[in-house]
């Protein structure tokens, strides 16, 4: 379920170094539908909404959507190295940008404490869903596939 309080509101500046140091920014994903996943290595409801989400960038990212990952593990000073999120994100599949999550950006975002957290984002960077904790593939389809058909409308 949607929690009410971030939609409508633009998504802050979201900013990163990814796991393979490579510096990235939302400014990368301006025009698409993003869906930002906010989660940390091993967290269980990561484990199983990951998969999910390699397979929802799969099938719509030829359609203008993108998932983007912030993995929590050093701000939270979880003892996870770069091989082994590595190793993990090799493992599950991920198919879309990781970047490490900041404390400037985790404030940003509400301090974000429970995961996997999600925020829906709109071609033009509005929120327009919020969700805590594990979702369905089916709830995130069905949102994903309303943004999209928005933008095909016009």
């Amino acid at each position: 379920r949607a929690l009410i309080g971030w939609e409508g509101r633009a998504l802050p500046a979201i900013s990163g170094r990814s796991f393979a140091g490579r510096q990235a920014s939302f400014e990368e994903f301006e025009n698409k539908v993003l869906l930002v996943y906010v989660w940390f290595t091993n967290c269980p409801p990561c484990v199983k909404i990951g998969p999910e989400l390699v397979a929802l960038q799969q099938h719509y990212s030829g359609e203008g959507f993108s998932v983007l990952g912030l993995n929590a593990d050093r701000v939270l000073k979880l003892e996870y190295d770069d091989a082994y999120r590595a190793d993990y994100t090799k493992k599950i599949g991920i198919n879309y940008t990781n970047l490490h999550l900041t404390p400037k950006v985790r404030a940003s975002l509400g301090n974000v404490n429970i995961f996997p957290t999600l925020f829906l984002v709109s071609p033009d960077g509005t929120i327009l869903k919020h969700y805590v904790n594990y979702q369905s593939p089916e709830v995130l389809r069905m949102a994903i596939e309303g943004v999209l058909s928005l933008g095909a409308d016009e």
